[in-house]
């Protein structure tokens, strides 16, 4: 830390203030900076650890990650229909779902994600997100055949620091494409 108590007020020029002030500027946007970055790390960090786990099909430790990473009043809103009603779900309704699912599921060959943009504040993260993904599945009663589940979905993530972490708020689908065996599904 620089000791300014010896400095007489008088001896201070011109120059010396603005380099001082310069220093004072340099540590307030260093500090900034480097709170923008831990937060977009973490993000780009969260997300890369999921598509670990959706490629390892580790399904307990997603569900681990979502639970420690996702305030208890998440929910994640669908793109609306048809209708104009919009899908909202909550963590538990992620999760039932996601237990529905697993028992079809013969492999993950794709699950990647990209953070297309971030805007960070001091207690919140809006992350624009793509995530793409594929899962094959195991010979199904309906049709004793396999089939290839895949799809695109952008979303908005919106993360707010709670405590000395951030944490998943809520999300918004903006769009989404889903594929059967490479070809758009019903309905979608």
């Amino acid at each position: 830390m620089l000791d300014l108590r010896h400095i007489r007020p008088d001896s201070l020029t011109m120059k010396s203030l603005r380099i001082l002030s310069i220093f004072a500027l340099g540590a307030v946007v260093c500090s900034a900076a480097l709170a923008q970055s831990s937060g977009e790390k973490f993000i780009r960090a969260f997300y890369a650890k999921d598509d670990a786990l959706m490629l390892k099909m580790d399904f307990a430790g997603w569900r681990k990650q979502k639970m420690e990473m996702s305030t208890s009043d998440y929910v994640a809103y669908g793109k609306p229909g048809k209708t104009g009603q919009t899908t909202k779900k909550t963590r538990a309704d992620e999760f039932k779902g996601m237990d529905q699912v697993i028992p079809m599921i013969d492999s993950v060959p794709k699950s990647l994600t990209h953070v297309d943009h971030l805007t960070i504040g001091s207690t919140t993260i809006l992350a624009t997100v793509t995530s793409s993904g594929e899962m094959k599945t195991k010979k199904l009663p309906q049709d004793g055949k396999s089939h290839i589940f895949g799809g695109t979905t952008t979303t908005i993530d919106t993360w707010v620091k709670v405590g000395g972490s951030w944490k998943m708020k809520m999300t918004k689908t903006l769009s989404d494409k889903m594929l059967l065996d490479g070809k758009p599904m019903p309905g979608m």
